[in-house]
């Protein structure tokens, strides 16, 4: 679409208000950076629970971290344990 207006809408106006139709496009920037700066939200240095508050209102399913933590069972072996394994000289 953009390149059927700008193939066939440019050239006409070009010719008929010459430099002054480029002033339409500053406008259309102003407006569209008048709209992000309103209607968009910051992001910036959230957490991911925080930004789905922001979307999804204080109903946001969020799971913290306290409902992940579970004792370790002792009679399975640790996989963070150290284990030396030493080479025997044939």
């Amino acid at each position: 679409m953009g390149a059927v207006y700008n193939g066939l809408v440019n050239p006409v106006a070009i010719d008929a208000i010459g430099w002054k139709y480029y002033l339409v496009f500053v406008v259309l920037n102003w407006v569209s950076v008048v709209v992000a700066w309103f209607l968009l939200v910051e992001t910036k240095r959230l957490t991911l629970e925080d930004i789905a508050v922001l979307f999804d209102g204080e109903e946001a399913a969020v799971i913290t971290s306290d409902s992940h933590k579970t004792e370790m069972d002792e009679s399975k072996p640790n996989p963070d344990q150290h284990v030396e394994i030493s080479k025997e000289a044939s």
